[in-house]
């Protein structure tokens, strides 16, 4: 029971994180949740959607398979284009603003 409240804590976190614009915080928290407690589908849904906004299509497609696999009731409500074409330099760009050498 205490590892769920944490991973709740830590859930939580993340969605903070998103609401301060900081991604890359949000899938390290979010990544995780998933590696602690591999079955909490709902952080699994929100790493799989900031993966395709920032243009990891390999990344959300892991998630998305395996929660249609798991839990598909929670990607019926799920519409729109889920192509990340044209995003690849986000990511990119998303590594490189963490370093400034940009190695």
């Amino acid at each position: 029971m205490c590892m769920e409240k944490a991973n709740k804590d830590l859930y939580q976190s993340a969605c903070d994180a998103i609401g301060r614009g900081d991604v890359v915080n949000a899938l390290a928290l979010l990544t995780q949740v998933i590696a602690a407690q591999n079955d909490y589908a709902e952080a699994r849904l929100l790493r799989g959607q900031i993966l395709m906004k920032i243009g990891d299509a390999n990344g959300a497609k892991q998630d998305a398979e395996w929660l249609m696999e798991h839990h598909p009731q929670l990607l019926a409500g799920i519409t729109g284009d889920f192509t990340a074409k044209g995003k690849e330099h986000v990511t990119k760009k998303n590594v490189s603003n963490l370093n400034p050498f940009g190695v």
